[in-house]
């Protein structure tokens, strides 16, 4: 049986590149999983603001429009250690973040157990991170660079960029603040084949 890992990286594959609708299909798929392997009476998918403002829900399971309010009030006290990719444990609940292993694990999101009764970090990260991949296909899907810049993330973002370098992967790694070995890893990851366009149809350099 393929691991959620690999049956995520297969859905990245398949998915087009701005199927977001699929894309949160997926995503609600493997919330609906993490819940029940947790033995959570519901949960979330929290999308973190780039700015200290409160998560949007990006999907949800077991969960009321009237628990969202408790849920933005928890974020405020979890916040400061989930901003550092720290998972918070509560009583009540469970924070976990989703991170993108690749990119220096950067936050893409935040998952919220209510009440998880079976809750083990260790084994449910393989599913957490299979998380991440199917939240990667999304198109609309951004993060923080150490300044403060925005990078577009997703394998339309990736592709975006490889146009707009003329598919010069070392120039696209440098605009992602990446190395050339990641890129070459997102392409494997979208199923994206390399395109070499010949120099006879580059742009031509300005004369000197």
């Amino acid at each position: 049986m393929d691991s959620p890992a690999e049956v995520a990286r297969e859905l990245a594959r398949v998915l087009a590149p701005d199927d977001a609708a699929a894309a949160a299909a997926a995503t609600t798929k493997l919330l609906w999983f993490l819940v029940h392997r947790a033995g959570a009476l519901g949960g979330c998918v929290l999308i973190t603001p780039l700015e200290r403002a409160m998560p949007t829900q990006y999907a949800a399971c077991n969960l009321g429009l009237d628990q969202l309010a408790t849920i933005h009030e928890a974020w405020k006290a979890a916040e400061p250690w989930l901003r550092r990719g720290q998972a918070v444990q509560h009583p009540t609940h469970v924070f976990l973040p989703v991170v993108d292993r690749e990119m220096g694990d950067a936050i893409l999101a935040v998952l919220y157990l209510d009440a998880p009764r079976r809750f083990d970090a260790a084994t449910l990260q393989p599913y957490v991170d299979a998380l991440g991949e199917a939240l990667l296909v999304s198109r609309q899907l951004v993060f923080e660079r150490a300044g403060g810049e925005v990078r577009p993330t997703g394998r339309a973002g990736l592709l975006r960029v490889l146009q707009d370098a003329e598919w010069n992967v070392a120039r696209a790694a440098r605009v992602l603040g990446v190395t050339r070995r990641t890129v070459y890893l997102r392409l494997q990851r979208y199923g994206i084949d390399r395109q070499r366009i010949p120099k006879s149809v580059t742009r031509p350099r300005p004369a000197r």
